[in-house]
């Protein structure tokens, strides 16, 4: 009888989904055995079977949970365009322990808290960040310098360091070196806990998790970030009235008693930035370095464009503008591993996306990574590094909407200039100085998720100095 009346209370959002493409897999459970032997944290093309056949739109059951799976930019922009399609699911935020920072906050929370935000990511106050960029990137230089001539190794572990460096000077004031630094190995121990519980399902079970030794795992994993933090609040606290950039950084603006925000979200934000905003930049720029030692034509180019228009020295923002190739590689690299590979949303109010009408509750994975690697709006060679695909007379016959590393709509990344910029005078200056070259071959490259997308094989190069 229950099962009836479960039924009968949600018998629209059966009618509807009858009309979208997919089976209805089995009663109860739904499509829970095609998950069976899934794992992205392996390798995410594994995820491939949710898409049933490259359709365009699919629906899956998770028991008694629709998700519908967007593979198509038409169904993609409809979506990330709605106000029906704003919420983050719960399953997505709840591995961050109620951790409400911008990117998993909701409803007032999330408007309140991406106005405050908004401030520190203009143009004007960018540009007071390119000193902190080209002295970290210089940093950076520097470090290398030990494995020149060296055998291969994991690059990825250098450039968390810098990005996580330019991330706490860059947003919290906080000056430190993180080389070598264990908080680097803490923040991935954290992740991997996190997608664990994301990932296998029997965590869904509040009671059950709390009880277990995950929980315990990632409640001393985030109390070691906390600890971390409250060291950030108290270092801009003593030192607040030396910054010389006071008043315009993240840090400024979540300290400022003007917006009201209490000790806990000031903690959970920066929570947030630390996770996601260090290792977006990480594993993007890292991913880069490795297409580039396997791609020696793609390298050769971006020496020819770094010696026509940089002499050494504080790359400005003015001068960006100059470098359209690296700009370019950048955009094919976000392409092929964008660092958030599914855009979910939980649907509030029943909307129109194109043909379909999507049922309120309903979730929604618009999939990024497949999305970019679709030959039906790249071409037969899609799944292949070639940055030429964003010349402007290439990239303007593809649709809009086909390519969204940094999703869109009013959600879209506050952080896209930032990145963008980041890299560009990263890859400047390493390209000054550096040739990179490696023994593995792009076709045994296979990306994971951890819980943004990573390559499984990491990230090993070798570095020579640059022949002039």
């Amino acid at each position: 009888m229950f099962y009836i009346n479960f039924r009968w209370k949600r018998r629209k959002l059966y009618a509807l989904a009858k009309k979208i493409p997919g089976t209805d897999g089995l009663p109860l459970i739904g499509h829970a055995f095609t998950f069976m032997g899934i794992d992205v944290r392996n390798n995410i093309n594994d995820s491939g079977k949710l898409l049933q056949n490259n359709l365009p739109v699919s629906k899956i059951w998770a028991g008694s949970l629709l998700f519908i799976v967007v593979n198509s930019p038409d169904h993609s922009q409809a979506m990330l365009q709605s106000t029906a399609c704003l919420k983050i699911p719960f399953i997505i935020s709840r591995p961050f322990l109620h951790r409400y920072g911008l990117i998993i906050a909701n409803g007032a929370v999330w408007q309140h808290h991406r106005k405050i935000l908004s401030h520190s990511f203009k143009i004007n106050i960018l540009q007071q960040l390119m000193p902190i960029f080209n002295q970290k990137c210089m940093k950076f230089v520097e470090k290398l310098q030990p494995k020149i001539g060296a055998p291969e190794f994991d690059i990825g572990h250098y450039v968390a360091a810098l990005t996580l460096e330019t991330t706490m000077t860059g947003n919290f004031h906080y000056d430190h070196c993180f080389y070598g630094s264990k908080i680097i190995s803490d923040i991935d121990h954290g992740k991997t806990l996190m997608m664990k519980r994301m990932i296998e399902p029997w965590w869904n079970f509040e009671w059950l998790f709390q009880r277990s030794k995950l929980y315990k795992d990632m409640k001393a994993s985030i109390t070691l970030l906390d600890a971390k933090i409250d060291e950030i609040i108290e270092a801009y606290k003593t030192n607040m009235n030396n910054n010389e950039h006071r008043g315009t950084f993240v840090i400024d603006q979540l300290m400022d008693p003007a917006n009201n925000l209490t000790y806990e979200e000031i903690r959970d934000e920066i929570f947030i930035f630390i996770i996601a905003g260090y290792e977006t930049s990480s594993v993007t720029l890292s991913a880069i370095l490795l297409m580039i030692a396997m791609h020696k034509d793609v390298q050769r180019k971006m020496f020819e464009e770094v010696d026509e228009n940089y002499d050494g020295g504080h790359i400005e923002m003015e001068d960006l503008h100059k470098f359209k190739y690296i700009e370019m590689v950048i955009k094919e690299a976000l392409r092929l591993f964008p660092t958030v590979p599914f855009v979910p949303r939980k649907v509030t109010q029943e909307f129109q996306m194109r043909e379909y009408t999507i049922p309120k509750d309903t979730i929604l994975i618009d999939f990024l990574y497949f999305m970019h690697r679709n030959k039906t709006y790249w071409g037969e060679d899609a799944d292949k590094f070639r940055p030429e695909r964003f010349e402007p007379e290439e990239i303007k016959k593809i649709h809009p909407h086909a390519y969204a590393p940094f999703a869109a709509g009013k959600r879209v990344c506050i952080g896209n200039k930032y990145a963008m910029y980041f890299l560009k005078i990263a890859l400047v200056h390493i390209f000054k100085h550096y040739e990179f070259s490696t023994t593995y071959k792009y076709e045994e490259i296979t990306a994971t998720m951890s819980p943004s997308l990573e390559i499984a094989q990491k990230y090993h190069v070798s570095v020579e100095r640059r022949k002039s």
